[in-house]
């Protein structure tokens, strides 16, 4: 998910424009496009700003990034926060 977003957000921006943004290395940014790294939870929500995700997209990436699924993640949250977890 965050590899097709992040090619997708590279068709109209550069590397070096999109780690400026994040406060990275263009290099970074090239190594997270390519999947050879992930980026830490503070780069993935200041990246999901610069791609200017909606919060489906947010969900995915960050579902993805602590291997869980979307749903899965949204009752993880929702459960720390005292909310009942939705079926």
């Amino acid at each position: 998910m965050l590899h097709d977003l992040l090619t997708k957000h590279l068709a109209t921006a550069t590397l070096r424009s999109v780690a400026a943004d994040v406060g990275v290395c263009h290099m970074t940014v090239s190594n997270w496009a390519k999947g050879i790294r992930k980026p830490s939870t503070a780069q993935l929500a200041r990246l999901a700003d610069v791609m200017e995700l909606d919060a489906a997209e947010r969900r995915a990436v960050f579902a993805e990034a602590a291997d869980v699924q979307p749903g899965e993640l949204a009752r993880m949250v929702g459960a720390q926060h005292g909310a009942e977890p939705s079926v």
